[in-house]
């Protein structure tokens, strides 16, 4: 009975062993945004950077980490590169739209493969960080074509994961047999009424979707007016932004001048004037929690067993950044960022809207592997270790919850614009002085990131 046991024990360890990666991610990156905040990434850089293999489950998120880390340290060809790598995970068309959901309803149906096993898919909205931060690298390199380039795969992106979504509402109602081993009231019931489920609907309810984002748009006119002669990309990109962020008033103000000047009745600049943007970042995006939800299985005498799920808990965004435009000593225009983009309503929309197929992937798996255990035990002889599945199996069977999401994207991302006589003028962004010259007819874009407490300057170019 002896060796009955431990075999049986040996069988259970494999099976619980599962997903013993995907909750470290957090942590694991967590070592990277205090070196940044503290000034001191360049000490861990080579450890986080080998963090990552370059193949392999997680190879794309690692690539979407390690550019965003080696972008906010000023390393901008290495950036490049790492986010280049990424993009190649990204769909861009409808015929790969389709695989990829294909796969996400195949990892439904294939519960006995542990996490480790399960490619990381790029999320609709990490898609329109990564495809504007390269288009902030090459404008940083001076590449005005590339940024463009960069910044029209965004919207080759947002029109594949569209297509996607549309395919996925004609598959959500699909049916699984073994669903019958579970009271599927009674689980829907216990996660809609569960303070983690709640405060993840009360997130996601901010946005109408995960793939647009006002920020990308914003980006993506700025880069077309200064690209292209015809405004049409240039109007189309603002009043997508100006739809996302209605009550911005400066993706407002921008939005009617950019249409004016489209329509031939207004003009982008008035005579010897020049734009200010000021982008500014700050904080970072919210880390996925888990919960664990106890569910009753119907067969053998599994009894009580639980699942895992993922969840963001409630936050506060950060302050605005407080902006004073001045002029040979004197202010002469004061005011607030204002939001383009809360980057974890983006992520909790985002897993909302994967939920259904991530609850049933858990249920589906949770059952398989009771089904397999109980079995392993049965087949043994040792029926008091089956009497005590209902017990032990408990700890023993569930993964973890997969906690895996691009954890470097800012919290928040806002915007501050002013129409300005072409001259020399220093910005104070909260505590941070910049000396900038603003040239008739072109815009000076400031691209600000807050790490701790303090902004850094990641670009500073005339469009």
């Amino acid at each position: 009975m002896k060796t009955k046991i431990i075999s049986v024990a040996i069988i259970l360890s494999s099976l619980s062993g599962c997903a013993t990666f995907s909750g470290s991610h957090p942590s694991k990156v967590d070592n990277a945004k205090q070196a940044l905040q503290n000034n001191s990434a360049s000490i861990i850089e080579n450890k986080f950077l080998h963090s990552f293999a370059e193949d392999g489950v997680n190879a794309s998120l690692g690539f979407l980490e390690t550019g965003r880390f080696e972008q906010l340290v000023g390393n901008v060809d290495t950036s490049l590169n790492k986010y280049s790598k990424a993009t190649a995970y990204v769909t861009k068309s409808e015929a790969e739209a389709k695989i990829r959901v294909r796969n996400v309803i195949k990892n439904v149906q294939a519960t006995l493969l542990s996490d480790k096993e399960r490619y990381y898919y790029l999320s609709d909205y990490e898609v329109t960080f990564l495809y504007a931060y390269q288009s902030l690298n090459y404008l940083k390199m001076n590449d005005l074509e590339n940024a463009a380039v960069s910044i029209r795969n965004l919207s080759y992106a947002q029109y594949a994961t569209y297509q996607s979504k549309q395919l996925s509402s004609t598959v959500s109602g699909t049916n699984y047999s073994q669903m019958r081993h579970v009271n599927t009231t009674k689980i829907s019931s216990e996660i809609n009424t569960s303070n983690q489920y709640r405060q993840l609907s009360s997130i996601a309810s901010k946005i109408n979707n995960s793939y647009e984002n006002a920020f990308g748009y914003y980006l993506a006119a700025m880069i077309y007016q200064a690209y292209d002669t015809d405004l049409n990309n240039t109007n189309l990109s603002m009043q997508n932004a100006l739809n996302v962020v209605p009550n911005n008033s400066y993706v407002k103000h921008d939005a009617e001048r950019v249409k004016q000047a489209f329509d031939g009745t207004g003009k982008l600049y008035d005579d010897n004037q020049g734009r200010l943007v000021i982008l500014y970042e700050n904080d970072w995006v919210e880390s996925l929690q888990k919960f664990d939800l106890p569910i009753i299985l119907f067969f053998q005498v599994a009894g009580m067993q639980k699942i895992s799920l993922p969840y963001y808990k409630t936050y506060t965004l950060g302050s605005p950044a407080s902006i004073d435009v001045m002029k040979s000593g004197k202010s002469i225009k004061k005011g607030e960022t204002e939001i383009l983009v809360d980057t974890t309503a983006m992520a909790a929309k985002s897993l909302s809207d994967r939920y259904p197929a991530i609850v049933t992937r858990e249920v589906l798996r949770l059952i398989a592997k009771t089904a397999i255990s109980a079995a392993a035990i049965q087949s043994s002889g040792d029926y008091a270790a089956l009497a005590a599945i209902g017990t032990s199996i408990y700890n023993m069977t569930t993964t973890q919850a997969d906690q895996r999401s691009w954890n470097l994207l800012p919290q928040a991302v806002s915007v501050f614009s002013a129409d300005l006589e072409k001259g020399v003028y220093t910005i104070r962004v909260n505590d941070k002085l910049e000396t900038i010259s603003i040239k008739p007819y072109k815009t000076m874009l400031l691209w600000v990131v807050k790490e701790g407490g303090s902004e850094n300057i990641l670009l500073e170019q005339n469009l």
